[in-house]
């Protein structure tokens, strides 16, 4: 949405996403590291999420809303956990 005018503020700039995260970190003092276990089938050290979330630019600033939920590929969290931030996605 480019631009949406409201009697007091006006909101320009509304934009979408959908995402999906995955990604692990090792360090030495962690022991072995298994990214994925293919013999269950599903992350084992490494994380994922993926959701959907929403910029407005309001008064020449981002505001961004992202929802999401932790998942191995074979379960998900019960959930969506919430963020706010103010800045420009990278």
């Amino acid at each position: 949405i480019d631009q949406l005018a409201t009697p007091f503020l006006n909101f320009g700039g509304i934009r979408a996403i959908f995402f999906l995260d995955v990604g692990g970190a090792w360090f030495d003092d962690l022991g072995s590291f298994n990214f994925y276990d293919e013999d269950l089938d599903r992350l084992q050290d490494g994380v994922a999420s993926y959701g959907y979330g929403f910029t407005i630019n309001m008064l020449g600033v981002d505001l961004n809303f992202d929802f999401s939920k932790r998942t191995d590929f074979e379960t998900s969290s019960p959930d969506f956990e919430s963020s706010f931030w103010i800045g420009t996605r990278f």
